[in-house]
């Protein structure tokens, strides 16, 4: 990726989740830190104050009127529900039965429930402490890249110059096809598939599909092809560009195979006095590069040629006996067919409006010229594209255009097909008659791989180019800038999401009990009137500084100024 990608710290929605559940707030692991440990400090905060709740309605809850007697261990609980905090409290009311108390009625009963409930909630707020950092695990899995690099690139056309699409498109594909072995046909859950929002796209295949060309083409019969659909995928949910449902789209591609069937007019012989043998393979012409034939090949010697266990595969077929002698042993070996073996295959796309019902907001399934035309031409008017969809569908298209399946085979010669991995040498061992399936799902799925890695380079900016011979097409309108802003990543390293409901809940949670805890005594005591006045009193009698008012008074000792306190008779006063 650019050099200038970086990660988004700050409030933002994953619309994965909506609006209100999907709001998240991004912050590097220094400030996370702080965060988590500022919620910890809130909600043991909380706790301390919801004992305060608690210890007033129990107190007063067994406030009785002065001239109702009561017990030394009524007055001395009521003293400590009064003035101990939760641990206090819980410390002093278990001791409480056993401190002078013995012929107490009930003494247990009486303290230790009330000593269980603060132990309780000390437990309760101390467990709450610790699990303010799931807030972080309620939040997003992902957050949003971005780049000053954001928005495509184009290549600079110089005479002599290599083009630095192909340096790209090859490096492009390799990399794809690592990352197909690692995550679409080995672990997706492995650390190395934390690349994408979905470590793989899901396609389906259909061994019995109608062949796509002409009568008689396919080498078996006109349904023998094999073919791969990715069904609708979701913009947001599979491609990661970050929308709510209204601007979202559904993209798919659908790529048909089959081997060709072998014929007279497939290919053309010469001679040619540089090359030797060379073979003109006829199944199309290119009118753009000017040749009215598909490709040339060179036969390599014979020499150089693989050899092979018996093969039954209809394109990769190897069915001349070269039995070979050797001391004491003979060796049963299979030649190669045919010198060439075609094997054809179209790339479809399709996209839709998820906002319109059936098939009246999809394009019609085909090429992407097809798909182009018509998302932004033909029928841009019934697909009732949004400005938003506008953007995602340039942005899609334009992504995928260079990723049909040969893409995946272009310059990479026998390093493009999975059986050469298990070739030793100039000896193929045992491959199934279904190898070519397998090597089309594998193309198949690195087009998916390289969809995923461009959508995503689209907005972090490009990779895998030379140092010169292109630049950057910045997003001309807000529109396309949008685009900028909106692409999903699995979490980057050295950033925790936040959920901002969790963050309100715990937060309006904890400040209502702080409130009720600071306020209730004196709001409650206002409400005090007339017979119940006696409940305010008490409460206000038992606090700690009352007590040692009165203790103080009792013994004479209390003065409302600085005036030395009078000896008592026999005392000295230290100077």
């Amino acid at each position: 990726m650019s050099n200038g990608t970086y990660t988004y710290t700050g409030v933002w929605i994953d619309w994965s989740e909506g609006a209100i559940c999907g709001a998240t707030v991004t912050l590097s692991q220094k400030w996370a830190g702080i965060l988590t440990a500022s919620l910890a400090v809130v909600v043991s905060s909380a706790g301390s104050l919801f004992w305060n709740i608690l210890a007033f309605t129990i107190h007063q809850a067994f406030t009785t009127k002065v001239w109702k007697k009561r017990d030394a261990l009524h007055h001395q609980r009521q003293v400590i529900l009064r003035n101990k905090g939760t641990l206090a409290a819980a410390w002093a009311l278990l001791l409480l039965p056993f401190a002078n108390q013995r012929k107490a009625s009930k003494r247990f009963l009486r303290s230790l429930p009330f000593s269980t409930f603060a132990i309780l909630t000390l437990l309760l707020f101390s467990l709450s402490g610790l699990f303010t950092s799931y807030i972080s695990k309620l939040a997003s899995a992902s957050t949003l890249t971005l780049s000053s690099d954001c928005g495509g690139f184009e290549v600079d056309v110089v005479a002599g110059v290599i083009s630095p699409l192909i340096t790209k498109g090859l490096l492009d594909t390799y990399d794809a096809a690592t990352y197909v072995r690692q995550c679409y046909q080995g672990d997706p859950n492995g650390p190395t598939c934390r690349t994408f929002p979905r470590p793989y796209l899901p396609f389906t295949t259909n061994s019995n599909t109608s062949c796509p060309f002409g009568d008689n083409m396919c080498a078996y019969n006109n349904q023998s092809a094999f073919q791969m659909d990715t069904g609708l995928l979701d913009s947001h949910k599979d491609f990661g560009i970050n929308a709510p449902p209204e601007e979202r789209l559904k993209f798919r591609r659908v790529c048909t195979c089959a081997p060709i069937h072998h014929g007279a007019a497939l290919a053309t012989v010469t001679n040619d006095s540089t090359f030797g043998e060379v073979i003109y393979v006829n199944a199309g012409s290119q009118p753009a590069l000017g040749d009215n034939y598909t490709f040339v090949y060179t036969p390599a010697p014979n020499s150089d040629s693989f050899g092979y266990t018996l093969d039954d595969d209809p394109w990769m077929t190897a069915q001349i006996n070269e039995t070979m002698a050797e001391t004491n042993t003979t060796l049963v070996m299979w030649s190669k067919s045919y010198e060439i073996n075609l094997l054809g295959c179209i790339d479809q796309y399709q996209v839709c409006n998820p906002n319109k019902a059936g098939d009246s907001g999809c394009t019609t399934l085909g090429g992407i010229g097809s798909a182009l035309h018509q998302a932004f031409t033909t029928k841009i008017g019934s697909l009732g594209f949004n400005i938003h969809q506008v953007m995602t569908a340039s942005r899609l298209l334009s992504t995928v255009i260079d990723n049909g399946i040969s893409s995946n085979v272009n310059g990479r010669g026998g390093a493009a097909l999975n059986a050469s991995m298990m070739a030793y040498q100039n000896i193929q061992t045992y491959i199934p008659p279904n190898q070519w399936q397998i090597e089309v799902s594998t193309w198949f799925a690195t087009s998916l791989a390289k969809d995923q890695s461009q959508i995503v380079e689209w907005a972090a900016g490009p990779k895998n180019l030379p140092s010169g011979g292109w630049h950057i097409t910045k997003p001309q309108n807000k529109y396309a800038q949008s685009q900028c802003n909106n692409q999903l990543v699995p979490r980057a390293s050295g950033y925790e999401n936040f959920s901002i409901l969790g963050l309100a809940v715990t937060l309006m949670l904890c400040g209502i009990i702080v409130i009720i805890g600071l306020t209730i005594d004196t709001v409650v005591g206002w409400l005090r009137r007339g017979k119940s006045r006696y409940m305010r009193d008490q409460w206000e009698m038992e606090e700690t500084l009352a007590l040692q008012k009165a203790a103080y008074v009792g013994m004479d000792l209390w003065r409302e100024d600085e005036e030395a306190i009078p000896l008592r008779a026999g005392e000295a006063r230290d100077e």
